[in-house]
């Protein structure tokens, strides 16, 4: 099929106003340039003072984790460990008045450090904005950036916490200054006691960290660049961390971004592009808020260790996606709220995909959504977008091969038109797509339903015919894909053939089992064909089968018990016999189905009692049966050009099933 190249992770970079963000204007100060450099840090061109009542200054003794200490000190081990020397050769730059900074330059063995007193945190006067427009700084023993003490704006009560927190007026704030690439490396601290206790006097996890609420944006044009490479995680914050801009890149051995504070911390995405490879140790997910994460605008593309149950979003209070872009890849992803305001994708495989392999999802037209190559192995993704649209379908492939799932988190319930959802709604719940342009087919005035005739009860039919499934493959449920209570499972209990067709609805996004879809066996239906398409579509969806192992024969005329059978598979119905019709012999293979239709008012006969069961279906005749199922299914169809009294091929059957499928 034609693919239209047409990429979100190209076309939506998302950006938003960046209310959280002080410049240096709102910060009340002068700007003040720090310049770093081994040769010797300068603040507005003098060198920095060693007095700790200056604004500005280096001499600071780094926290770090010492080596050679007992249970006593605090719970590190030897691995999280580091000698005074190499402690003692790190510079630290120490910033202790409210102000805006803007910070350029190297320092290969460094720390900026940010503390304003014990105080601070109750002050809102208490404020730093870091601009980094240029920064290359490494720290192996500690975190490279620390805010240490500053205002702290959040709430931190479990009693009234939710997914929703103003940090605008953070003590904390970062702003990456326009065509800025700024390379932050750094370390951690493992706990340390207070002399005497267990309690904590020092624990700082990431490279990049803030004991306080802390927002992070760009400038005007949001292309600074921020990459962090974490010995442990990448970017934490202990209570509030909001991302308004910027372009974030994050390597770290554990969790990407880590919010810490239980039950209470708020994750926010509001814009900027934030690329994240975690778990490159042991462990490691790719956001892991211990309170909220909140998406609302921005491109986010998170991978995290595929191999232990790790996500690329991971929250414990609760995922909410509501704008931008989000791709997601882990052993195990969070399942995102049934609140979150955008609509969204969860697919689990049923084995680990490869790193590197090639990630897209097309919509109906072949336009490329998703596109991404994870840099891990992955069992679980999830996705979301603004092009995401609920009850529309979707084809995702791995490496080019199209894939397909077993189950689906689909709701309903049972039906006079199978298992899709109580009579007039849609399979799985979905809401009527709206009809495609043209005069809609009806049925005729004078023409009644015969909801209410009760078929009697009848035992499956024991002879199939060569359209019938093999024992392998069942068919599908719903009206259309994505419908039935548990997709995966027919009736019986046994799984079902999978389905290539991605309908996400409300209330049913998530996706299991998904792996490579089977080759259409056919030698006679060609990928050049018009009806190719609708010829796959149907058969993966058990819907239709060859007329032999290696042929569909696609300009073979369809029978009326053939056409009804189709339609009673795509319903997932029962079989269930009926006395209503002369010439339809109880027990043959398709006898269950006509009583299936007859209940459904999908079928009359001729008038006389007869079904006609051996005579070839019209493309008018065919047209009215869909319409009716249509009707029957809360949803509406609209025939194709040229209906007529000339016989419907099998291709011709295959094109009118996937056009209502898709319509």
């Amino acid at each position: 099929m034609g693919r239209k190249l047409l990429s979100l992770f190209l076309v939506l970079a998302l950006t938003i106003p960046f209310a959280a963000c002080a410049g240096a204007e709102e910060s009340g100060g002068d700007l003040t340039d720090i310049v770093l450099s081994d040769q010797g840090v300068t603040v507005d061109d003098d060198a920095a003072s060693q007095d700790s009542e200056d604004a500005v200054y280096v001499g600071a003794e780094i926290v770090y984790y010492q080596s050679g200490q007992d249970e006593t000190y605090g719970e590190g081990t030897e691995a999280d460990s580091h000698d005074p020397e190499e402690a003692e050769a790190h510079t630290v730059v120490t910033i202790t008045q409210p102000g805006t900074y803007r910070l350029s330059g190297s320092l290969s063995l460094g720390q900026v450090a940010v503390d304003l007193g014990e105080d601070a945190k109750e002050d809102p006067q208490a404020v730093v904005t870091l601009i980094l427009d240029g920064v290359d700084l490494t720290c192996t023993v500690a975190p490279a950036v620390l805010f240490y003490n500053v205002y702290e704006c959040g709430p931190d009560d479990t009693e009234t916490a939710s997914p929703t927190v103003d940090t605008s007026a953070a003590g904390a704030n970062v702003v990456l200054a326009d065509g800025s690439v700024n390379r932050i490396s750094g370390s951690y601290v493992a706990r340390i006691y207070k002399e005497g206790t267990t309690d904590k006097l020092h624990k700082y996890d990431g490279a990049f960290y803030s004991r306080m609420s802390m927002n992070i944006s760009g400038g005007e044009e949001g292309d600074g660049v921020l990459e962090i490479t974490a010995e442990n995680e990448g970017l934490d914050s202990e209570l509030h961390l909001t991302i308004n801009g910027g372009d974030i890149r994050i390597t770290a051995q554990n969790d990407g971004i880590n919010t810490n504070e239980d039950g209470v911390s708020v994750t926010t995405v509001n814009g900027g592009t934030l690329t994240i490879n975690a778990g490159l140790g042991a462990e490691g997910d790719g956001i892991d808020s211990n309170g909220y994460l909140v998406v609302n605008g921005g491109t986010v593309v998170s991978s995290a260790n595929g191999q232990v149950g790790e996500g690329g979003l991971d929250s414990d209070m609760g995922i909410y996606l509501n704008g931008g872009t989000v791709l997601a890849f882990g052993s195990r992803n969070d399942t995102a709220s049934g609140d979150s305001t955008q609509a969204l994708m969860e697919l689990t495989f049923s084995s680990a995909q490869s790193a590197g392999s090639l990630f897209t999802v097309e919509d109906g037209e072949g336009n490329v959504l998703f596109s991404s190559t994870p840099v891990k192995e992955y069992s679980s993704v999830t996705l979301s977008s603004p092009a995401l649209t609920y009850g529309e379908t979707y084809a995702v492939y791995v490496d080019g091969v199209l894939q397909q799932y077993t189950g689906s988190g689909a709701m309903g319930g049972p039906s006079g038109m199978g298992p899709g959802g109580a009579p007039g709604e849609r399979p799985g719940g979905q809401e009527p797509s709206e009809p495609p342009v043209g005069e809609e087919q009806t049925p005729p005035e004078d023409w009644v339903p015969a909801q209410e005739t009760v078929p009697p009860e009848g035992e499956p039919p024991e002879e199939l015919p060569e359209e019938a499934l093999p024992e392998d493959r069942q068919p599908g449920q719903g009206g259309r894909p994505g419908g039935g209570e548990d997709f995966g499972a027919a009736q019986d209990g046994t799984q079902q053939a999978g389905s290539t067709a991605f309908t996400p609805t409300a209330e049913s996004h998530s996706f299991s089992g998904v792996s490579a879809a089977e080759e259409l066996p056919f030698t006679d239906v060609s990928a050049e064909s018009a009806s190719y398409d609708a010829v796959v579509w149907v058969w993966r969806q058990g819907l239709m089968n060859g007329t032999s192992d290696t042929t569909f024969s696609p300009e073979e005329t369809v029978s009326r018990a053939m056409a009804v059978t189709v339609l009673a598979r795509m319903a997932g119905a029962e079989a269930a016999d009926s006395d209503a019709f002369s010439d339809v012999e109880s027990g043959t293979w398709y006898s269950g189905y006509v009583g299936w239709a007859i209940s459904n008012g999908i079928v009359e006969g001729d008038g006389a009692g007869h079904f006609l069961p051996e005579e070839p279906v019209t493309r008018e005749q065919m047209a009215l049966m869909l319409s009716r199922y249509a009707e029957g299914s809360g949803a509406s169809y609209t025939a194709p050009e040229g209906a007529g009294s000339v016989p419907l091929t099998r291709a011709e059957l295959a094109q009118m099933l996937y056009s209502y499928q898709q319509g």
